[in-house]
């Protein structure tokens, strides 16, 4: 499973009731309200759910979620400063997994604010304004740009992502980039494709993303 690197296998946490997966948590040295849960559909119990910082639903099935977590822990492993971290399988993968929550912002929702500062709205006016749009459009770019070098460092190291958009980054507080829910093989038989497929859905990401880069800077140089 994960063994190719050299790493253990992610470890399970069992999803039998709310306080044994406590006690697993606490067991392994996990604290619920640090931990992002990504669920299967099916397993989406608020009994569940609300053990942890936040949680997202998805309609993978057991193998792709596997997979994708799989491909997160990879991903993190060579390079940890951006890409989310996943901690534990729950029950398997059959339910979901986790990763350590990242505080901040998805990058779709980070840029659509962005898009509102562009077409003028908000209560700012004047110098006051202009100069806010400017640092806004600016540092947007600063953090494409970013987003754009973690995919290719990846593809450097014989590595991809396969679904590079911004729905699947975080900006932090910090106003960097992490990235998470990477493309998982859809069934075994799509395996020996994967990596092909993957970089090719990288490499259309980015050129859809240096389109959004192009208006931010027609942007710019009209209000500069």
């Amino acid at each position: 499973m994960l063994s190719r690197r050299g790493d253990p296998p992610l470890p399970v946490i069992a999803a039998r009731s709310r306080s044994a997966i406590y006690a697993e948590l606490n067991e392994r040295g996990f604290d619920g309200r640090s931990l992002f849960l990504k669920c299967r559909r099916a397993y989406a119990d608020p009994a569940l759910t609300s053990i942890f910082r936040g949680h997202t639903v998805t309609d993978a099935t057991s193998f792709s979620i596997v997979g994708e977590a799989e491909r997160l822990a990879e991903l993190h492993v060579a390079l940890p400063s951006v890409v989310a971290a996943p901690v534990a399988l729950v029950e398997g993968g059959r339910v979901g997994y986790l990763i350590k929550h990242i505080d901040g912002l998805p990058f779709s929702e980070y840029y659509a604010r962005v898009a509102e500062v562009m077409d003028g709205k908000g209560a700012l006016s004047g110098l006051q304004a202009g100069n806010f749009m400017l640092r806004t459009a600016m540092e947007f770019l600063e953090l494409t740009e970013e987003f754009i070098r973690a995919v290719r460092h990846l593809h450097a190291k014989g590595l991809s992502h396969g679904d590079a958009k911004l729905d699947n980054a975080i900006v932090t507080r910090e106003r960097r980039i992490i990235l998470m829910d990477p493309m998982a093989p859809s069934s075994p038989d799509h395996l020996s494709h994967y990596r092909q497929n993957a970089v090719r859905r990288d490499r259309e990401s980015i050129e859809r993303i240096k389109a959004e880069i192009e208006s931010v800077l027609r942007y710019i140089d009209r209000i500069s």
